[in-house]
């Protein structure tokens, strides 16, 4: 089932609940964020239903393996107006982390029906390389 607008506002406020589980599986080919040792200390953010979560930080790696999993639950989710954000950055101990790119997901355009395990590109600035390999699963 795929919802369409006009579908979507004749559902109960009980049919609008929506459990997302996202695992940030990995990433790979990112930016060395750090020119001295041309590495990055990666780490995860993801943000769904106003909700955030991170995976641990990972040391010198371009190519991070985390297998995190986590789930966002929401009571009245908007199908046209949700959407997953994954963004991934650098660990600094001094100075502010740094951007390594983000990917956003409109919820839409997720199948109901199916998981849905991808790479996906980063973007984010014009510097930013690689992709995150997400596996996601959404029952609306």
């Amino acid at each position: 089932f795929v919802p369409t607008e006009s579908s979507w506002w004749t559902m109960t406020d009980e049919a609008r609940s929506a459990t997302l589980r996202v695992r940030v599986v990995a990433a790979r080919n990112l930016r060395a964020a750090d020119r001295r040792t041309k590495s990055s200390d990666p780490y995860a953010v993801v943000k769904a239903f106003g909700a955030t979560k991170k995976t641990k930080f990972l040391n010198k790696t371009l190519a991070p393996v985390w297998n995190a999993e986590f789930e966002f639950r929401c009571r009245h989710y908007t199908p046209f107006k949700d959407e997953l954000r994954v963004e991934l950055w650098d660990k600094d101990t001094i100075t502010l982390d740094d951007p390594l790119g983000n990917v956003v997901l409109h919820l839409e355009q997720l199948d109901l029906e199916a998981s849905a395990d991808a790479w996906h590109p980063l973007s984010g600035a014009d510097n930013v390389t690689g992709e995150v390999h997400l596996v996601i699963d959404f029952d609306a």
